[in-house]
C-alpha cells in the first residue's frame, strides 16, 4: 500500500501516465519526473510527479531484489526516468537507509532481460544500484508514447 503523502489508494506499478498529468500543477512544490533517452542524450519528457507516480516509485523500491554487481552504473542505451518526490520516500530495503528524495529507474527495451535497475543516492551522495523484480516495460512504454506526442 502506498504511504506517500496524500495517497488515496494503492496503485499498480504500471499505472498509465495520462495526458492530463502534463497540465497538472506540481504536486508537493517540487515533485518532477523526467524521461531521459540515453541514445539521444536528451530529456524526452518532463512532467510533474503526481502522487500516483510517487506511489509507483514506492512500489519499485519495495520490489528491490538486491544490489547490482555490474561495474557499469548507467546504461549505454534505453531510458532513465528520474523521479523527484516531495516529501521524500522512505525505505527499509537492505543496503540502503534513509529518505529518498529522488530515484533513477533504468530500462533498456532492446534487452532480452526483464530485470531493470534502480539507482538511489545515499545521503552522502554515493550511488547504489539495485535490481528490480518487476517488469517495468509496460510502464516505460506508456511514458515513451507520451514523450512522442
Amino acid at each position: 500500500m502506498c504511504t506517500h503523502a496524500h495517497a488515496a489508494s494503492p496503485i499498480a506499478a504500471a499505472k498509465p501516465l495520462i495526458a492530463a498529468e502534463r497540465d497538472r500543477p506540481e504536486a508537493g512544490g517540487g515533485s518532477r519526473a523526467e524521461l531521459f533517452d540515453v541514445s539521444r542524450g536528451e530529456v524526452a519528457l518532463s512532467v510533474p510527479a503526481t502522487t500516483d507516480l510517487c506511489c509507483a516509485a514506492e512500489s519499485w523500491i519495495a520490489d528491490v531484489r538486491g544490489l547490482s554487481t555490474s561495474l557499469h552504473l548507467l546504461p549505454k542505451r534505453g531510458y532513465i526516468i528520474r523521479i523527484r518526490c516531495c516529501p521524500p520516500l522512505e525505505t527499509n530495503i537492505s543496503f540502503f537507509d534513509g529518505p529518498i528524495p529522488e530515484l533513477y529507474l533504468m530500462w533498456d527495451p532492446s534487452s532480452k532481460s526483464t530485470v531493470s535497475k534502480l539507482l538511489l543516492l545515499e545521503p552522502d551522495g554515493r550511488p547504489k544500484v539495485f535490481l528490480l523484480g518487476a517488469d517495468i516495460g509496460p510502464f516505460m512504454e506508456r511514458w515513451i508514447r507520451n514523450a512522442r506526442r
